[in-house]
Protein backbone atom coordinates (compact mmCIF):
# COMPACT_ATOMS: atom_id res chain seq x y z
CA UNK A 1 0.00 0.00 0.00
CA UNK A 2 2.86 2.36 0.75
CA UNK A 3 4.26 1.76 -2.73
CA UNK A 4 0.92 2.76 -4.29
CA UNK A 5 0.96 6.00 -2.31
CA UNK A 6 4.54 6.69 -3.32
CA UNK A 7 3.77 6.09 -7.00
CA UNK A 8 0.70 8.34 -6.86
CA UNK A 9 2.74 11.16 -5.34
CA UNK A 10 5.47 10.68 -7.95
CA UNK A 11 2.79 11.09 -10.64
CA UNK A 12 1.64 14.27 -8.92
CA UNK A 13 5.20 15.58 -8.89
CA UNK A 14 5.44 14.76 -12.59
CA UNK A 15 2.50 17.11 -13.11
CA UNK A 16 4.55 19.87 -11.48
CA UNK A 17 7.43 19.10 -13.83
CA UNK A 18 5.22 19.32 -16.92
CA UNK A 19 3.56 22.52 -15.75
CA UNK A 20 7.00 24.04 -15.33
CA UNK A 21 8.15 22.68 -18.69
CA UNK A 22 5.18 24.33 -20.44
CA UNK A 23 5.97 27.63 -18.68
CA UNK A 24 3.16 27.56 -16.11
CA UNK A 25 5.68 28.36 -13.39
CA UNK A 26 3.33 29.57 -10.67
CA UNK A 27 1.02 26.59 -11.21
CA UNK A 28 4.04 24.28 -11.03
CA UNK A 29 5.25 25.84 -7.77
CA UNK A 30 1.76 25.75 -6.30
CA UNK A 31 1.21 22.09 -7.25
CA UNK A 32 4.61 21.21 -5.80
CA UNK A 33 3.69 22.81 -2.47
CA UNK A 34 0.25 21.22 -2.48
CA UNK A 35 1.41 17.69 -3.28
CA UNK A 36 4.37 17.91 -0.93
CA UNK A 37 2.10 19.03 1.91
CA UNK A 38 -0.37 16.27 1.09
CA UNK A 39 2.38 13.66 0.96
CA UNK A 40 3.81 14.80 4.29
CA UNK A 41 0.32 14.70 5.81
CA UNK A 42 -0.37 11.16 4.58
CA UNK A 43 3.03 9.74 5.45
CA UNK A 44 3.12 11.43 8.85
CA UNK A 45 -0.28 9.91 9.66
CA UNK A 46 0.89 6.48 8.52
CA UNK A 47 4.24 6.58 10.32
CA UNK A 48 2.91 8.32 13.40
CA UNK A 49 4.20 11.27 15.41
CA UNK A 50 7.31 9.46 16.60
CA UNK A 51 8.76 9.53 13.08
CA UNK A 52 8.73 13.34 13.06
CA UNK A 53 7.64 13.59 9.43
CA UNK A 54 5.24 16.38 10.43
CA UNK A 55 8.25 18.67 10.99
CA UNK A 56 8.49 19.08 7.22
CA UNK A 57 5.38 21.29 7.31
CA UNK A 58 7.45 24.08 8.85
CA UNK A 59 10.11 23.97 6.16
CA UNK A 60 7.48 23.77 3.40
CA UNK A 61 5.80 26.87 4.83
CA UNK A 62 9.14 28.71 4.96
CA UNK A 63 10.07 27.60 1.45
CA UNK A 64 6.86 29.04 0.00
CA UNK A 65 8.11 32.51 0.85
CA UNK A 66 11.14 31.92 -1.36
CA UNK A 67 9.32 30.41 -4.32
CA UNK A 68 6.91 33.23 -5.07
CA UNK A 69 7.51 36.88 -5.76
CA UNK A 70 6.73 38.87 -2.59
CA UNK A 71 4.48 41.16 -4.65
CA UNK A 72 2.24 38.19 -5.49
CA UNK A 73 0.41 38.27 -2.18
CA UNK A 74 -2.40 35.91 -3.22
CA UNK A 75 -0.06 33.07 -4.19
CA UNK A 76 2.09 33.71 -1.11
CA UNK A 77 -0.91 33.55 1.19
CA UNK A 78 -2.44 30.46 -0.44
CA UNK A 79 0.85 28.60 -0.65
CA UNK A 80 1.67 29.38 2.98
CA UNK A 81 -1.82 28.37 4.11
CA UNK A 82 -1.65 24.87 2.57
CA UNK A 83 1.18 23.45 4.73
CA UNK A 84 -0.18 25.32 7.74
CA UNK A 85 -3.63 23.79 7.31
CA UNK A 86 -2.12 20.33 6.73
CA UNK A 87 -0.22 20.69 9.99
CA UNK A 88 -3.40 21.63 11.84
CA UNK A 89 -5.23 18.71 10.22
CA UNK A 90 -2.40 16.46 11.32
CA UNK A 91 -2.52 17.67 14.91
CA UNK A 92 -6.26 18.18 15.38
CA UNK A 93 -7.99 15.50 13.31
CA UNK A 94 -7.75 11.98 14.71
CA UNK A 95 -7.00 9.58 11.92
CA UNK A 96 -6.28 5.90 12.05
CA UNK A 97 -4.60 4.62 8.97
CA UNK A 98 -5.96 1.35 7.59
CA UNK A 99 -2.38 0.20 7.65
CA UNK A 100 0.43 1.33 9.85
CA UNK A 101 4.10 0.76 9.69
CA UNK A 102 5.77 -0.25 12.89
CA UNK A 103 9.35 0.83 12.78
CA UNK A 104 11.99 -0.02 15.31
CA UNK A 105 12.57 2.79 17.85
CA UNK A 106 16.03 3.49 16.45
CA UNK A 107 14.52 4.11 12.98
CA UNK A 108 11.86 6.35 14.48
CA UNK A 109 14.48 8.39 16.32
CA UNK A 110 16.62 8.57 13.20
CA UNK A 111 13.65 9.65 11.12
CA UNK A 112 12.72 12.30 13.69
CA UNK A 113 16.27 13.68 13.83
CA UNK A 114 16.58 13.66 10.03
CA UNK A 115 13.22 15.42 9.66
CA UNK A 116 14.26 18.06 12.18
CA UNK A 117 17.64 18.61 10.51
CA UNK A 118 16.15 18.92 7.03
CA UNK A 119 13.37 21.22 8.27
CA UNK A 120 15.74 23.53 10.10
CA UNK A 121 18.14 23.53 7.15
CA UNK A 122 15.38 24.56 4.75
CA UNK A 123 14.18 27.23 7.15
CA UNK A 124 17.77 28.48 7.54
CA UNK A 125 18.24 28.73 3.77
CA UNK A 126 14.88 30.48 3.41
CA UNK A 127 15.95 33.04 5.99
CA UNK A 128 19.35 33.36 4.32
CA UNK A 129 17.63 34.01 0.98
CA UNK A 130 15.49 36.74 2.53
CA UNK A 131 18.47 38.28 4.29
CA UNK A 132 20.39 38.42 1.02
CA UNK A 133 17.36 39.84 -0.79
CA UNK A 134 16.98 42.46 1.93
CA UNK A 135 20.65 43.44 1.72
CA UNK A 136 20.47 43.61 -2.07
CA UNK A 137 17.39 45.82 -1.98
CA UNK A 138 19.01 48.00 0.70
CA UNK A 139 22.12 48.51 -1.45
CA UNK A 140 19.91 49.26 -4.44
CA UNK A 141 17.93 51.77 -2.40
CA UNK A 142 21.13 53.48 -1.22
CA UNK A 143 22.41 53.71 -4.81
CA UNK A 144 19.10 55.16 -5.96
CA UNK A 145 19.22 57.64 -3.09
CA UNK A 146 22.74 58.74 -4.11
CA UNK A 147 21.63 59.18 -7.72
CA UNK A 148 18.62 61.24 -6.65
CA UNK A 149 20.76 63.41 -4.38
CA UNK A 150 23.22 64.00 -7.23
CA UNK A 151 20.35 64.82 -9.62
CA UNK A 152 18.85 67.29 -7.13
CA UNK A 153 22.21 69.04 -6.65
CA UNK A 154 22.70 69.24 -10.44
CA UNK A 155 19.20 70.67 -10.84
CA UNK A 156 19.95 73.28 -8.14
CA UNK A 157 23.19 74.26 -9.89
CA UNK A 158 21.39 74.59 -13.23
CA UNK A 159 18.67 76.70 -11.61
CA UNK A 160 21.32 79.04 -10.20
CA UNK A 161 23.03 79.22 -13.58
CA UNK A 162 19.71 80.01 -15.30
CA UNK A 163 18.94 82.73 -12.76
CA UNK A 164 22.41 84.23 -13.24
CA UNK A 165 22.09 84.07 -17.03
CA UNK A 166 18.66 85.67 -16.80
CA UNK A 167 20.03 88.48 -14.65
CA UNK A 168 22.92 89.01 -17.09
CA UNK A 169 20.47 89.15 -20.03
CA UNK A 170 18.30 91.67 -18.18
CA UNK A 171 21.37 93.80 -17.38
CA UNK A 172 22.54 93.59 -21.01
CA UNK A 173 19.09 94.62 -22.27
CA UNK A 174 18.99 97.52 -19.81
CA UNK A 175 22.49 98.62 -20.84
CA UNK A 176 21.56 98.51 -24.56
CA UNK A 177 18.42 100.52 -23.89
CA UNK A 178 20.36 103.16 -21.98
CA UNK A 179 23.09 103.25 -24.68
CA UNK A 180 20.40 103.65 -27.36
CA UNK A 181 18.81 106.59 -25.49
CA UNK A 182 22.18 108.29 -25.03
CA UNK A 183 22.88 108.21 -28.77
Amino acid sequence: ELTILTISFLCAYSLSYFLNYFLFHNAAKFSMIFFTSLAVLVFSKILGPDAGIYLYFFSIAATTRVLFNPKNKVMNTISFTIPSMCFFIYTLVPFKSPFTINLAPIFLQGSFVLSAIISFTLIYFSLLYYTNALLTSEVSLLNTNKELTRAISEASERKLMLEKTSQQNAFATLTRGIAHEIK
